[in-house]
């Protein structure tokens, strides 16, 4: 009994002394990204895949990743916009990831749809797309259509502008002040993707082509669209600060409150509701101007990015790529969420119910015409995104003009621009 006890107390020593040589052999890789798209489970399969890796997680906190970074100790891996992209790589917060492809298990160039370029700058490969939607593929209560004795939008010839608010007036349902159906909602509740949309279509830009100015108040094409969804509002067709939905318009739509929402692709994924079930149908994106070649755009491509002061890009890397192009990947791509960024992944979306044939066939469509904006290698596009929505609702209020409105816009973004440059000069 004696010799029994002996043994295995020698084989928990040597256990807990091998258990802490391995602990102390694991490297650590941060993570900073949201808690339900990197989730505990998906922590816990790498890890047991890769048990010479920790992975740290911390939500997602630009603010306290600019802090981290300022401070020379960020998390290794980001998540972000691409459209961060120009400005985090001008300024070295994050490092090419070109070279370790070719050592990656998952990733492989010659897989890569052309979205994953939106993570590119000066020609080099920044980060990579988590999955992505085009920004303005909508969805319409067929009920409701019905109803207002309008046909059904095919789910892949697109309606313009024009066409969209005359439908969506008719959709309107009201009580009195009440609005028991609103007739049209965007994601994510502001004019930016629209605004981009048809800025792309006519062959211009938000900003310079340096990227040092943003110009707004001087582009006759941005007083069009940005009046267009003006008016819109005024008249309360679409929710916005002087007549907000009561909760979020994703919520609200599968229940018949709402007549068509344009939330991009992955939206598909719950659009049905109890009520609805088999009664929604797929707008292609929209166009400002059916004159024009048609452009599908997508914004807020989010994926991630590896800091350039990571203390091991090899570990980094293999979290990155198992994330971004293993078994994760996959089953994003089979939920129908988003759409994959690699082309072996296409095609995992059941379509066994109407609603999943058209989101396939209007999937299929527009991607001939997918593009995306340029950025400003010198703000972050939040700055951008937070001065239209606090100054398009002071025009809404009147609290100021429309033409201030933009005016505004462009003074405290290029403010933002300006002082940045000078900041940048003064480290040099």
């Amino acid at each position: 009994m004696k010799k029994t006890l002996v043994v295995l107390l020698l084989l928990a020593v040597v256990a807990f002394g091998c258990s802490n040589l391995f602990a102390a052999s694991q490297v650590r890789v941060t993570v900073m990204y949201n808690a339900n798209e990197f989730s505990a489970d998906h922590v816990k399969q790498f890890e047991a895949e890769n048990p010479d890796i920790k992975i740290v997680k911390l939500e997602t906190d630009i603010a306290r990743f600019m802090a981290m970074s300022a401070a020379g100790n960020p998390p290794d891996i980001m998540r972000f916009n691409g459209a961060a992209v120009p400005y985090l790589a001008n300024h070295k917060m994050i490092m090419p990831i070109d070279s370790l492809i070719s050592k990656g298990k998952y990733l492989k160039k010659d897989d890569f749809e052309s979205i994953v370029d939106n993570f590119k700058y000066k020609g080099k490969l920044y980060g990579f797309v988590k999955d992505w939607s085009p920004t303005l593929i909508g969805y319409f209560n067929k009920d409701a259509f019905t109803e207002a004795g309008l046909k059904f939008p095919s789910p892949t010839e697109a309606l313009s502008y024009a066409q969209l608010a005359d439908y969506a007036r008719k959709l309107q349902k009201t009580e009195g002040d009440r609005i028991v159906r609103r007739g049209l909602a965007f994601w994510p509740g502001d004019i930016n993707a629209q605004l981009e949309q048809t800025l792309i279509q006519t062959g211009t830009n938000l900003y310079s082509k340096d990227g040092s100015k943003l110009v707004l108040s001087t582009n006759p094409q941005v007083k069009a669209i940005c009046k267009f969804f003006y008016d819109l509002a005024k008249e309360k067709v679409i929710p916005s600060p002087i007549s907000p939905s009561e909760t979020w318009e994703g919520s609200l739509f599968p229940g018949g409150r709402i007549g068509m929402i344009v939330y991009g692709y992955w939206y598909g994924a719950m659009s049905e509701g109890e009520q609805t079930k088999g009664k929604i149908g797929v707008l292609a994106a929209p166009q400002w101007d059916p004159k024009k070649p048609r452009v599908s755009p997508s914004f807020n491509v989010v994926g991630g990015v590896i800091s350039s002061k990571t203390k091991n890009k090899e570990a980094a890397y293999r979290v990155f790529d198992w994330y971004f192009g293993g078994p994760p990947a996959k089953e994003r791509a089979s939920s129908g969420w988003g759409v994959p960024a690699q082309k072996s992944l296409q095609g995992l979306v059941a379509t066994d119910t109407q609603l999943g044939k058209d989101r396939a066939a209007n999937l299929k469509e527009e991607m001939k015409y997918i593009k995306f904006g340029n950025s400003s290698p010198y703000v972050l596009p939040d700055i951008y995104e937070n001065s239209m929505r606090k100054n398009f609702e002071l025009a809404l209020k009147g609290d100021i003009s429309f033409d201030q409105f933009l005016v505004n816009v462009e003074n405290e973004v290029n403010k933002q621009i300006a002082d940045n440059k000078a900041s940048a000069k003064k480290k040099k």
